[in-house]
């Protein structure tokens, strides 16, 4: 009858063959597979070749004996997890098992021993070995992928998370022994990059359908304290031996820093096309402009009617502050700096709100829309950059404002300082942007007035606030308003 076996490998190293046949012959009725070695070197030799789960090894042995094998055993990195027990005649006196301890032996086994008693004893020692054996597999499997630089969650079949590495408690903000068996859409919840609507978990569709599946840039995840986080991300089954799914794992990486870099380059490709654009706009229109400044100021020096006069001077004027317009649009769009010097931030919006009270005030009033405008100013120092400049960038953000309320509601302006900074709070309560909106209000020619509006306000803003090394935020909610908030660099000399 052939015997049936347990699939668990011993190497019986013995110089005496009586003794090494009647304990292999044991073992191979017990159901073990078993290899044979009489010596030492044979006993290394036959352990690369066969990886046994065990080696049962006799202590006494000419040459090497069992303590010198069972150390060089312990000391090759190939089989130093094998378990090695110790197998002798001598009692196991405390010298006997403090030598066999000190060569790294796993267990001992002392003769003479009854077959049963010693069936028993080497299953205790193999489950022990194996234990041993998954326990450091599971070791180095988890210290693997807590070291792996993406977020990993693993689950079981119902999608009850067994396992998150350091990196994906990072990016969540969960701790691995919080969402231990939680249902993974407790825990992590994505949503849609384009359109910031929820997005179903793949989880459920990797257990149901075995698939891998690979997400795009645009999922947004949204972590313990419902920020939003670019990811990009990849849903895979575990599979038992059988093939049956036992779980998934999801992999993810935060893709912020290189959306944001993508965003950067965007930016600059756009401002390059759009300062190429400019350059050609801003040399017809100053050759139109010097067409009707010249003729005026010739008919000026000729004319003698004080009425016909005055309207000349208004032509003039007209066409000076559009020439100024087209320098200064120029100048913004094509990344050319002007000359900074010290201004007095309160006062250069003070004269922005003033320049544009008809915009806010008077013209809505008319028509019965009530605006209502408060600025809190702090007592903050000069900041880098011109009057010109930071009047036009507040003049375009009250503009903006006013046509996200055209039932009326607050606009609110505060100026304190930060560090090295004057901080300009500016906020109104209008109908807000959706995310996608507002990720590209400060690209060149990006509007969504269908009638009006170049798309250069917002860009300009930026464009020249870098340039002076300060920076510009944006946050908006749909519904609730949008909130600008810039950062003036302090002047210094």
């Amino acid at each position: 009858m052939q015997e049936q076996t347990t699939g668990k490998k011993l190497l019986v190293v013995d110089d005496e063959p009586e003794e090494l046949f009647v304990v292999a012959r044991m073992l191979r009725k017990a159901g073990y597979l078993v290899e044979e070695a009489h010596s030492g070197a044979e006993a290394i030799d036959k352990a690369r070749q066969f990886a046994p789960d065990l080696i049962l090894l006799d202590v006494v042995m000419p040459g090497e004996d069992g303590f010198e094998i069972c150390e060089q055993i312990k000391s090759d990195r190939e089989l130093k997890e094998i378990f090695v027990v110790l197998v002798s005649g001598m009692k196991k006196t405390p010298e006997y098992q403090a030598k066999g301890l000190n060569a790294g032996a796993d267990g001992f086994i002392v003769r003479p021993f009854h077959s049963g008693e010693f069936e028993a004893r080497i299953g205790s020692l193999m489950r022990k070995a194996v234990e041993t054996k998954l326990y450091e597999q599971q070791r180095w499997l988890q210290s693997t992928l807590s070291s792996i630089g993406d977020g990993l969650v693993a689950t079981d079949e119902q999608e009850r998370i067994v396992f998150m590495n350091p990196v994906a408690e990072k990016i969540t903000g969960w701790m691995e022994e919080e969402a231990q068996l939680k249902n993974i859409g407790e825990i992590i919840s994505c949503a849609c990059g384009l359109t910031d609507r929820p997005a179903k978990s793949p989880i459920g569709k990797v257990l149901e359908e075995g698939v891998t599946i690979h997400l795009d840039d645009n999922l947004l995840l949204i972590d313990r304290n419902q920020e939003r986080i670019s990811v990009a991300a990849s849903v895979f089954p575990i599979r038992h031996e059988d093939g049956s799914i036992v779980g998934g794992i999801l992999v993810f990486r935060d893709n912020t820093e290189r959306k944001r870099i993508e965003q950067t380059l965007i930016r600059s490709e756009r401002l390059l096309v759009a300062s190429e654009l400019s350059a050609g706009m801003c040399h017809n229109l100053n050759n139109l402009l010097t067409g009707v400044m010249l003729p005026a100021a010739q008919l000026r020096s000729k004319v003698q009617d004080p009425k016909l006069l005055v309207h000349i001077e208004t032509i003039l004027a007209a066409s000076r502050r559009a020439a100024d317009l087209v320098q200064r649009l120029h100048v913004s769009v094509s990344g050319q700096s002007r000359e900074t010097y010290s201004v007095n931030l309160n006062a250069a919006i003070e004269e922005a709100i003033r320049l544009t009270e008809p915009h806010w005030n008077s013209q809505p009033d008319a028509q019965g829309i009530d605006i209502d405008l408060q600025a809190k100013w702090g007592e903050v120092p000069p900041i880098r950059g011109t009057e010109v400049d930071v009047q036009e960038m507040v003049a375009n953000l009250i503009f903006n404002a006013v046509e996200a309320m055209p039932e009326g509601g607050e606009i609110a302006l505060q100026t304190q300082g930060e560090g090295d900074f004057v901080r300009l709070s500016f906020s109104d309560s209008g109908i807000g942007m959706e995310e996608q909106l507002r990720r590209r209000v400060f690209e060149p020619f990006f509007t969504t007035k269908m009638d009006v509006g170049s798309g250069l306000g917002l860009s300009a803003l930026h464009g020249t606030l870098t340039k002076w090394g300060g920076k510009v935020e944006v946050e908006s909610t749909p519904g609730q308003g949008t909130t600008f908030v810039l950062y003036f660099p302090v002047w210094s000399e």
